[in-house]
């Protein structure tokens, strides 16, 4: 029993060391020991306690499972058969794809161990340990940021400190949120709790989380935020809609409105970038004409009409995802899974106009041109099921984890469209956390307090 005990100690104190390092860059190293010891720790917990602890009747759980599965052989296939480099999807088959699979079945098999197994430590406190880190990060850089505002008057959009670029702390940010609203929105709805926190303690961590994602300027952190928010209000009409008066309803639902709007407009105001947006729209889906998007050496960025230069972020976003599709349609099979998929078929395209190894700054177009529609259908309907589960889990059961799943998968999908974040460390984080939360919020557990 011993034993046992110190291995749920180990494997907790592990999950909360990989979770706070899995952001930070140049730790690969350190993540790789991390990852495999608390994989070889969970492995050891499941044949101490029995295959019978972590198994599930779940046909969503099974049918996710299936899927990550039939992609996994799809990209074999593809590996074999018609990608434009074989070796290299090999490569990032197992360094990327079935690594995040493992991180998903990580956090899985952590929280299914917790629930049914004879872990000392109660699953609210395991769960708050392993997502502290990211609101640890994403606290910090909120006072570095507001230091270096306040030593330079400037806003540090740009600056980070821990975890290397802004949009990964956006992404960390979006994230913690999510589980915050998530546990708020069940208490309110229907009176469960899950965090072993105070509400007064979680509603002050909003406007912290808030600020640090005003103080980075993600416009797609601020969309993420903004998107969180109306589905809480629509969350929290369709659980309220029979019990409370549609008067009452409505005018909380306005305020809740107002309020979004409210921060949206703030964001907007700070970001100057916003100005450029719209001019850079047009000018930016006209790839022929304008071709800085292949390659910035060879073309220079096109001016807006008033003679400044376009938004560079929103016109190569813009001219990429336009691009990507039309080498989907193409290519319907796409060139293999890896990172570089999109730059792979825009080098067979246009030879030598190509900067090699580059991203669409959208995963979810990098991943359709490496796995072609045929895998771009199953990875839908993997986010379908992982949706279901987050559905079920919070309308059925009433578990704060559910609601959470939801937001998480639905955070890290959105995020997917404009974003390269089906890739690296986001991608084994998001599908470990979408393992966690999709076993906590399964009926059979012991974990309301």
């Amino acid at each position: 029993m011993k034993r046992t005990a110190s291995l749920y100690y180990t494997l907790t104190l592990l999950l909360f060391a990989l979770m706070f390092v899995w952001p930070i860059g140049h730790t690969i190293s350190l993540r790789l020991v991390l990852f495999f010891c608390a994989l070889l720790c969970a492995g050891l917990l499941v044949h101490a306690e029995g295959r019978q602890t972590v198994a599930t009747d779940e046909p969503y759980i099974k049918a996710a499972v299936f899927l990550w599965l039939a992609l996994s052989a799809w990209i074999l296939l593809g590996a074999l058969t018609f990608a434009s480099d074989p070796a290299k999807v090999l490569i990032e088959l197992r360094s990327q794809w079935l690594r995040g699979g493992l991180a998903g079945l990580l956090g899985f098999l952590a929280a299914a161990l917790v629930l049914r197994g004879r872990s000392p430590i109660a699953p609210p406190l395991m769960f708050s340990l392993i997502v502290a880190p990211m609101f640890l990060q994403t606290l910090i850089q909120a006072v570095y940021s507001l230091w270096l505002w306040w030593g330079s008057g400037a806003l540090p959009f740009d600056k980070t400190l821990l975890v290397e670029g802004k949009a990964k702390v956006s992404y960390l940010t979006n994230t913690a949120l999510a589980i915050v609203c998530a546990e708020l929105m069940a208490r309110i709805a229907f009176r469960r709790f899950f965090l072993p926190l105070g509400s007064r303690f979680l509603v002050a961590l909003i406007p912290l989380l808030l600020l640090c994602l005003y103080l980075l300027g993600v416009r797609n952190g601020v969309f993420g935020a903004v998107f969180l928010f109306l589905s809480c209000l629509v969350f929290y009409a369709i659980s309220q809609r029979q019990r409370m008066r549609g008067a009452v309803l409505a005018l909380i639902l306005a305020a809740g409105i107002a309020a979004v709007a409210s921060f949206a407009w703030v964001a907007e105001k700070a970001d100057i970038r916003w100005q450029n947006f719209a001019q850079t729209v047009p000018i930016a889906w006209d790839t022929q004409t304008h071709r800085a998007w292949l390659n910035q050496k060879m073309h220079p960025y096109p001016h807006l009409p008033d003679g400044r230069i376009v938004d560079v972020s929103a016109y190569e976003r813009i001219a990429w995802i336009k691009e990507g599709i039309l080498l989907l349609k193409e290519h319907p099979l796409g060139f293999g899974y890896s990172r570089t998929a999109f730059s792979d078929g825009l080098v067979a395209k246009y030879p030598g106009e190509v900067l090699p190894g580059a991203h669409s700054h959208s995963g979810l177009l990098d991943f359709a041109l490496g796995t072609g529609l045929p895998g771009l259908l199953l990875w839908f309907a993997l986010i379908a099921c992982l949706l279901t589960l987050g559905w079920r889990g919070f309308f059925r059961y009433h578990h704060p984890a559910g609601l959470a799943l939801l937001f998480v998968v639905t955070g890290f999908f959105g995020r997917s469209l404009i974003d390269s974040n089906l890739r690296d460390h986001m991608l084994e984080q998001s599908l470990f956390l979408c393992g966690l939360l999709a076993a906590f919020s399964l009926p059979q557990n012991r974990s309301e307090p």
